[in-house]
């Protein structure tokens, strides 16, 4: 499913970069790397890395199965429990011929019917990526919660094409929270690394 939005076997590193202490969280079955300033927090992902392990299954089936689910989620926690907080998520899924910037304009399909006021800032096109070809946009909506809450959210997504899969980074969050934290951001997107090329 293609719509906006750990178990996983991560190794913890700390380097410094542009003044800040970064973390550095590799997913390794995915050979794919991304880093954080400390003050971000690496929560549980949703990819079944020890079903992989265990049973040596095949990655491109696991990921059919179990497609668009986070393999890495990093947040940054500066509200209390009223609001969303900053994230980055990445997800992988099954490339089904797309190029990234076909990938992006089907979920702009998908994501408009599911979310209220959905707005298109920057439609997807061609990126390049640390290097890596990918495809980027940029959309605007609001996160609706029970109880009535309900939430204006950015989020800006990079999507790349590797090894029959279809990598899609998400950085999502409150509109002036992601603009305060362009910094950071920029430097968590800096990081992204795939191991093996």
């Amino acid at each position: 499913m293609k719509i906006l939005v750990l178990s996983a076997l991560l190794m913890l590193n700390s380097v410094a970069l542009a003044g800040f202490e970064m973390h550095s969280f590799t997913s390794d079955p995915f050979s794919f790397t991304i880093g954080a300033p400390l003050t971000w927090t690496l929560l549980p992902a949703s990819f079944p890395t020890e079903e992989y392990r265990l049973h040596n299954q095949n990655l491109y089936d696991l990921v059919s199965e179990r497609h668009m689910v986070p393999i890495i989620r990093i947040v940054k926690p500066i509200h209390e429990t009223q609001a969303i907080s900053p994230a980055v998520q990445v997800f992988v899924e099954p490339d089904e011929g797309e190029t990234p910037v076909e990938y992006l304009a089907t979920t702009i399909k998908m994501s408009a019917t599911s979310y209220r006021d959905f707005r298109i800032v920057k439609a997807p096109s061609d990126n390049i990526l640390n290097g890596t070809k990918a495809a980027f946009m940029e959309c605007t909506f609001v996160v609706e919660y029970s109880g009535g809450r309900s939430f204006p959210t950015d989020s800006r997504l990079w999507a790349i094409g590797r090894d029959k899969m279809m990598f899609v980074i998400a950085v999502s969050g409150e509109p002036d929270d992601l603009k305060a934290l362009s910094q950071e951001i920029d430097m968590i997107m800096g990081t992204v690394r795939f191991k093996k090329e």
